[in-house]
Order: C-alpha cells, then sequence, then structure tokens
C-alpha cells in the first residue's frame, strides 16, 4: 500500500497569516478553569521528559475531564477557517488541529490508537480537535529498500546504527522511499520521518475539499 506525507499549509494565502506562522493560539482564555490546564500541561510536560510516551507500544492517552473547555483564538481577523490548522503552543506529538468534518472521513479509516483531545476556535462554526499519532522508530525501517535525499543528493544507510550515528546533514536526510520492516495495518502511520496518509485516505480528502493540509516529498510503500 502507498502512502503520502502530510504537513499542515503554512502558505499565507491559504492561511490568511500574512506574515507566516502558525494560524491560532492559546492565550489566557483558552481555559475557564485554571485545574484542568495545569493537568492539560502536566501530561504533555511528560511527554518531553519521557518521550517513549509518544512511541508505539507505549504511547499515552490524555482523557479529557467531563468539564474540558480548549479554545484556541485566531492571531488576525484575516486568518481562514480551514479543516487542518497549525497552531501555537505546539503540543510535543500533537501536528495540527483538525475540523470535526475532517477527523470523520479519517475515523472511517484503520486509525492506530491515538490522543483526540477536543477543542474549539473562536469565531469559527466547526468544532475542532487535537490529534496525535503514535511513532514508529527507525528499527522498523527497511534500509536495504529505503531510499533518502539531502541537498548533497542520495543518501543510503547499512542499517538502523548507520543512522543513528550519522552526521547531522545525513541523518536528516528526507524519505524520497520510504519502506518498513514490519506490516502495518492501518491507514495512518507516524514515523520519525513524518506523518503518512494511505493513498485512498488522501483521494477522499481531496474528494471532499478538506482543506489547510500539503503533500510532501516522500512516499512511504507498506
Amino acid at each position: 500500500m502507498k502512502y503520502y506525507r502530510i504537513r499542515t499549509d503554512w502558505d499565507s494565502k491559504t492561511t490568511g497569516r500574512r506574515n507566516g506562522g502558525c494560524a491560532v493560539e492559546q492565550n489566557k482564555n483558552s481555559f475557564t478553569d485554571k485545574r484542568v490546564e495545569k493537568n492539560f500541561k502536566e501530561f504533555f510536560i511528560a511527554n518531553i521528559k519521557n518521550i517513549e510516551r509518544t512511541r508505539w507500544g507505549s504511547y499515552a492517552i490524555y482523557e479529557p475531564p467531563q468539564d474540558f473547555d480548549l479554545t484556541y483564538f485566531p492571531k488576525t481577523k484575516s486568518i481562514k477557517e480551514l479543516d487542518i490548522m497549525n497552531y501555537s503552543e505546539q503540543l510535543f506529538e500533537i501536528p495540527f488541529l483538525i475540523s470535526e468534518r475532517a477527523y470523520e472521513i479519517l475515523a472511517k479509516y484503520r486509525l492506530p490508537i491515538h490522543n483526540k483531545i477536543p477543542a474549539k476556535i473562536a469565531t469559527f462554526s466547526q468544532d475542532y480537535f487535537l490529534v496525535g499519532f503514535p511513532t514508529l522508530l527507525a528499527n522498523t525501517f527497511d534500509f536495504d529498500k529505503s531510499i533518502f535525499y539531502n541537498e548533497e543528493g542520495k543518501v543510503t544507510f547499512r542499517d538502523v546504527n548507520d543512522y543513528e550515528n550519522a552526521a547531522y546533514n545525513r541523518h536528516m536526510a528526507i524519505p524520497y522511499l520510504l519502506y518498513l520492516n514490519i506490516q502495518m495495518e492501518y491507514d495512518v502511520i507516524k514515523t520519525r520521518k513524518g506523518l503518512f496518509f494511505a493513498q485512498s485516505l488522501i483521494e477522499e480528502l481531496e474528494k471532499e475539499a478538506i482543506t489547510g493540509y500539503v503533500i510532501e516529498n516522500g512516499i512511504l510503500e507498506n
């Protein structure tokens, strides 16, 4: 199965954010309850302190209390209401806010365990979710088949040890073709080299005119 690497769209023509950067943000009015805010922030601080909580096999799920209430605010009046939004303060391994409409499309596909945290964006008509998926480590890459590129050209790795200990410009090479050495029965796969959506999922997002994402260079074959 073929997967494409995606990210949020940062283009000012798309987002309405004239000088680039994140479109919506948290501020002092984002939480109505300071206790809930403290609990929420502590969860993501724990993820930073223990990165295993974001990895495949040990992924931590945030369970919002009944009175959970989180609101983001557009940075300017020109911000456009998109289905997939970039935001700040960026939460560790939570790549975007996604509209309820777009999430309903994702939910029809095979999703791994994931965080789905309800949120609102002030003045927007749709409800949103903060969504994040567990990350596969590099030991799941098939380095014999995978092809990477950096600014100097094609990059190959002998094995995971070569990858992990490579110089920065090699280690940060972008996957042109990424193969896994395990079979994943999901339509969304998160790796250390990005978030990949199955071709069939991408096609439905395009059909339903979901906005706010771009397809980057890099294909994953599973």
